[in-house]
């Protein structure tokens, strides 16, 4: 019996081990996927705001490639200031206050003071990037509300996050993708589609 009972402990041992091996295999293959995933989209979304910048003859396109510098292009395209970037400090602060504080005292409303503070902030810098985007598709003939339909998706999936019922979430996460993938869309019709024609050009045209 104790031979017995041996033999199914080192049996037992090598199955557990591989079955948390292929967990983590499992897990890193997400991860490399994720990461592929990521910059791919950067990479796709860099070469889009590159390109509009050539179009509009807007000066360093080579900014699209560099975080928070693609901020700065958006802004010099849409003929704009860019300051409204730094909204993101504070931003960042009440972020980080907020955590630490739901970390250090949970019962504390002094943490949701800081993170409805950060949304607001978050909120500010949004409609600011709104706007370049709309000047933005503007200059090169696209229609501004491009840029106001993915806001509004995004945000409202950001608010069905936010009431955290999991049909909620689940909803709110799909509208926020949908918005994200939506800009992504309008970006690359607007680096690489057909340029629509004027309107003062179709009137001249059939009037001739």
């Amino acid at each position: 019996m104790a031979g017995d009972l041996t033999g199914f402990g080192t049996t037992a041992a090598p199955a557990s081990g591989q079955g948390m091996a292929a967990f983590f295999a499992v897990m890193m293959l997400f991860v490399v996927i994720g990461a592929i995933i990521i910059i791919a989209l950067y990479v796709y979304s860099a070469l889009a705001l590159m390109t509009i910048a050539k179009k509009t003859k807007t000066k360093h396109a080579w900014l699209a490639w560099i975080p928070i510098g693609n901020a700065v292009l958006l802004s010099m395209i849409a003929d704009m200031h860019w300051w409204p970037i730094l909204l993101m400090i504070p931003a960042s602060i009440f972020l980080i206050i907020s955590v630490v504080l739901t970390k250090l005292t949970p019962a504390s409303g002094i943490s949701t003071l800081f993170m409805a503070l950060y949304y607001l902030t978050l909120a500010a810098f949004t409609v600011f990037t709104t706007m370049w985007h709309w000047k933005m598709f503007g200059k090169i003939g696209r229609p501004g509300w491009w840029a106001i339909l993915t806001v509004i998706i995004t945000w409202v999936g950001t608010i069905f996050i936010l009431i955290k019922t999991y049909p909620t979430m689940i909803l709110g996460g799909i509208l926020s993708v949908a918005g994200a993938a939506l800009m992504l869309i309008f970006l690359g019709i607007a680096a690489w589609g057909k340029a629509p024609v004027p309107i003062r050009a179709k009137k001249a045209k059939r009037n001739r």
